[in-house]
């Protein structure tokens, strides 16, 4: 009877870390998705001379109201991801965002990754792999 048991936990421990990965994939992508989109309503401003020139201008690139879109999705995603897994996981995690954001503003943006940037790069990925190669111990507050 404890086989039984044992084999609907490890399904339901499972379940949750699927959950758990494709909704860490997520802010991984939607906080990308907003660095770019942020970089790119930033420089369609331009040169403000001040900052409420700069505000009332930014204010009105299309950009911006889809930035909030991706904020409002980024916060009712990090609920869900808070709601399955222990902040001290997850959070590290998403350090993953700069990785990703890194590389797409060199294309995008034409930003230089300089050598030493790179190296930080690989530390970041070096440390969420340790963070993510850890058990998740807590049990699920809501319904997994």
């Amino acid at each position: 009877m404890s086989d039984v048991y044992e084999k609907q936990a490890n399904e339901l421990t499972t379940t949750r870390s699927i959950g758990v990965a494709g909704a860490l994939s997520l802010t991984i992508l939607l906080d990308t998705t907003a660095q770019l989109t942020w970089k790119g309503a930033v420089t369609q401003v331009g040169n403000a001379s001040g900052v409420g020139e700069f505000l009332l201008a930014f204010l009105h690139q299309p950009l911006f109201l889809v930035l909030v879109v991706l904020f409002v999705a980024m916060f009712l995603n990090w609920m869900l991801v808070l709601s399955r897994a222990d902040l001290s996981y997850v959070q590290p995690i998403t350090a993953l965002s700069y990785v990703t954001s890194s590389f797409a503003s060199t294309y995008l943006f034409n930003d230089h990754l300089p050598p030493v940037r790179i190296l930080g790069i690989c530390l970041i990925i070096l440390g969420v792999w340790i963070v993510g190669s850890t058990r998740q111990e807590r049990p699920c507050l809501s319904e997994c």
